[in-house]
């Protein structure tokens, strides 16, 4: 497989464009290649790499869910990074159904995992939360879940169904 270090070290001297010594569309493909051998031997910070590649769809095409298993397999091994873009993924839903309360968990991971990490989840949290609640605003204001009034007249129909029924028993006795 060869050294990961020498591999890291080549893939970053490449995709940093400061020795041009490939043409523009040959150095993300040999990067790409050289992350995934360092990858392969287990390094964390190439794992995170290869999910970055595949996000942005340097050196191959794009794929979230390459990018959720490379994430995932960094996050496994206690990455604060790969679980603050699992997190991000899961807000948005790429690659993964979107689930905002599985976007909380990576990011409280995140933040247990690296003191680093507190002031980005913070952030991400602050607006994860915003979103969230203007979410459910905007379904409120658009009569989706419907105005107070609507849900009371509705409720209040079942309830007098409901005692129209057993009343009605009560009568025959």
């Amino acid at each position: 497989m060869g050294y990961e270090i020498a591999q890291i070290n080549s893939a970053y001297i490449i995709e940093s464009e400061k020795i041009k010594i490939f043409h523009g569309n040959q150095i993300y493909p040999l990067a790409l290649l050289l992350w995934n051998r360092a990858a392969t031997q287990g390094n964390t910070f190439a794992r995170i790499k290869m999910g970055d590649y595949h996000y942005y769809g340097f050196g191959t095409e794009r794929d979230y869910i390459a990018a959720v298993v490379h994430y995932t397999l960094a996050a496994d091994q206690y990455s604060a990074q790969a679980m603050f873009n699992l997190g991000f993924m899961c807000e948005h839903g790429l690659g993964v159904h979107k689930d905002i309360h599985l976007a909380r968990r990576w990011y409280n991971l995140a933040a247990k995992t690296s003191s680093d990490a507190s002031i980005p989840v913070f952030l991400a949290s602050v607006k994860l939360e915003a979103s969230h609640l203007l979410s459910e605003l905007q379904l409120l204001n658009t009569g989706s879940i419907g105005t107070g009034r609507e849900l009371y007249n509705e409720q209040w129909r079942k309830r007098s169904r409901a005692m129209e029924g057993s009343g009605k028993a009560g009568e025959d006795s």
